[in-house]
């Protein structure tokens, strides 16, 4: 996956490190975050300025690096603990759960479109795949992400 890091140089090197299986990008400015192509996942610090308008813009899972009582109905998760490991691929689960649901509702709405203009697709694959993008709907909402309506905007 493809990851992107906007926060303090400790952060952004604890965050890198737990992720190391991923490409990672680390950047210093929102500027720089936007010019990154096709990032999977923002992880971005509240404390550099202008990262809290910036969430609101963006149609990618993003982890906010802040404090616990951070409200999290900007955000895929908010991560307290940067230099903790375990905490970081939590939260990177958490926004890979969203991810997951993203793409199966895409391939969905791919097989709806086929089917529409008259496409060989079979009633068979239209199951298949309402039932995985249920799946994945039933994961993110288990696992305590803001309602997904927020998150995909």
């Amino acid at each position: 996956m493809n990851v992107v890091i906007l926060a303090e140089a400790s952060v952004s090197n604890a965050v890198a490190e737990a992720l190391a299986d991923h490409t990672v990008h680390r950047v210093s400015s929102v500027d720089a975050a936007s010019n990154v192509a096709a990032p999977d996942v923002f992880f971005a610090s509240l404390s550099i300025p202008g990262v809290t308008a910036f969430a609101s813009t963006v149609d990618i899972p993003l982890i906010a690096i802040a404090n616990d009582d951070t409200p999290r109905d900007e955000f895929s998760a908010v991560l307290s603990q940067p230099h903790d490991p375990e905490a970081v691929r939590a939260a990177f689960a958490c926004a890979k759960r969203v991810i997951d649901y993203q793409r199966a509702v895409d391939e969905l709405y791919t097989l709806c479109r086929a089917r529409a203009k008259g496409g060989a697709v079979s009633s068979r694959e239209l199951r298949e795949a309402r039932s995985s993008a249920r799946e994945r709907f039933q994961a993110v909402n288990r696992s305590g992400i803001p309602p997904l309506k927020q998150l995909l905007r």
